[in-house]
């Protein structure tokens, strides 16, 4: 008898009792929401004043939490049980996982930027006086305050949570700042107005430069910039172009850059430091992230009010959710 490993494709089918016109009229795995189970997805809704809750399989809202007013930046705490809110009103709202309510805030007498959680410290971009803030979340106690420029906006922790990366969007710059004491440690030029930091699975400290239309890779070793990468589209002005927010896929080898102003999101290959592919998707991307089997990826839209999905394998937008007004963050909370 013939092995079903030397015959043709069509004939292993029919062996398996599947006929090939049904093989071949098969949904495409591709953008069919994967069989991993996946913690549900959160979104910021900076001017409905809530965090909407969506399933990734279904792609249904399933949750809304109200929180204090222009709830931005997003962070799980360091075990994992709560999502941590920062709100521009001036408060950080720490949201139970297990319920999605409300136990605990941090209040705060400035208004929150982006910030980074290490263990039991909160690491925060004062927005009022550009100073960068080291809290103890437990103690709920100040431990440092140092400043990071004019205009600073965007954070990011070196791998072994030495240095951290705070970009100041008016003076053109990266401020390296010791996460133990706060002490300066470098300044690292950019460019025009850089606006958020990201960490890459290879630890170096990936820029968005939003009046540059580019991307500068930091070297965490030696602070200094490795690569200036162009992310503006054919057509659309550096300044127009305004790249926000960055995710990485889990691999490490792709990353989805959101491009506020041009409605586009581009896909990089990080092994070569090349666009792939600038993807159509709502007005005005904002915060961008793809989940943990590396299929897709998912843009907050700022001005549409909704959330495009992206698949990883084809790099296109394959459908966009309602989710609310004002979208800004978005991350999975698992």
């Amino acid at each position: 008898m013939t092995s079903p490993g030397s015959l043709p494709r069509r004939d292993v089918l029919a062996l398996l009792g599947v006929s090939f016109a049904a093989a071949a009229c098969a949904p495409d795995r591709a953008v069919m929401p994967s069989d991993i189970p996946l913690p549900p997805l959160a979104i910021s809704l900076e001017r409905a004043n809530q965090v909407a809750f969506l399933d990734p399989v279904t792609r249904d809202v399933i949750d809304r939490v109200g929180t204090a007013e222009r709830p931005r930046d997003m962070h799980l705490s360091a075990d994992g049980s709560e999502l941590l809110v920062a709100c521009a009103s001036g408060r950080i709202d720490r949201i139970d996982l297990e319920d999605r309510a409300i136990r605990r805030s941090l209040a705060l007498d400035f208004t929150p930027q982006s910030f980074v959680v290490r263990g039991d410290n909160l690491y925060v971009v004062d927005g009022d006086s550009s100073d960068l803030v080291a809290i103890d979340l437990e103690g709920n106690r100040p431990l440092w305050r140092t400043p990071v420029g004019e205009s600073a906006e965007g954070l990011a922790d070196s791998a072994d949570g030495r240095h951290l990366f705070a970009t100041a969007e008016a003076d053109g710059a990266v401020h390296v700042v010791a996460a133990a004491s706060g002490e300066p440690v470098r300044t690292t030029a950019i460019g025009a107005g850089p606006r958020r930091a990201v960490r890459a699975g290879d630890g170096r400290i990936w820029v968005s430069a939003g009046g540059g239309g580019a991307v500068y890779v930091i070297d965490p070793v030696t602070d200094r910039v490795d690569v200036v990468l162009p992310v503006t589209p054919e057509g659309v002005s550096p300044e127009d172009a305004n790249p926000v927010g960055i995710a990485f896929s889990p691999d490490g080898t792709r990353a989805l850059v959101a491009l506020g102003r041009a409605g586009r999101v581009a896909a990089v290959d990080v092994r070569t430091l090349a666009v792939l592919r600038y993807i159509p998707v709502g007005e005005r991307p904002w915060g961008v992230v793809v989940d943990q089997t590396g299929d897709f990826g998912y843009v907050a839209n700022g001005r549409s009010n909704d959330l495009t999905v992206i698949d990883m394998n084809s790099l296109e937008a394959i459908t966009a959710v309602p989710v609310g007004d004002g979208p800004h963050t978005v991350l999975f909370t698992g």
